[in-house]
């Protein structure tokens, strides 16, 4: 499977919609993107320049070189179901993840507000990737 971040416009942030009978609703999702092969969707953060960061995971041969251009995907990882990152006190020694796309953090982190406390002065740590994985329990993905 593959763990694809994307920069879609705000009317598609919500993923392809299908009707009762499983067919694609008409304008519920871009012409020459594919919708075959999506499965967990999720809008990211807040939007930027008119475009949403959204996450998806696809089938292992969605073809993320088909993106449109102005629809960037920031990353994309390709996860075989079964291995795991594992760090030590320094590093980490064993990628669970393949990178197919590098995640460009300074365009992810835009969508995503920086960290601050209950006064809402900002905190001074770095903005998080908040990635469906790290939902499922998964450890970060290090480009």
């Amino acid at each position: 499977m593959k763990v694809i971040t994307l920069r879609i416009p705000g009317p598609f942030s919500t993923g392809p919609q299908y009707d009762e009978d499983g067919n694609l609703i008409p304008s519920s999702w871009p012409n020459g993107l594919q919708d075959e092969g999506i499965n967990t969707w999720r809008k990211l953060g807040k939007a930027n320049g008119g475009l949403d960061l959204c996450e998806f995971i696809a089938d292992d041969n969605y073809p993320i070189g088909d993106i449109p251009g102005g629809w960037r995907a920031t990353g994309g990882h390709i996860w075989n179901g079964v291995d795991q990152s594992y760090t030590d006190e320094e590093d980490v020694f064993h990628y669970g993840l393949t990178t197919e796309v590098p995640t460009n953090q300074s365009d992810y982190t835009k969508h995503i507000p920086p960290p601050v406390d209950e006064n809402g002065d900002p905190t001074g740590d770095p903005a998080t990737y908040h990635r469906i994985h790290k939902y499922a329990g998964w450890p970060d993905i290090i480009d």
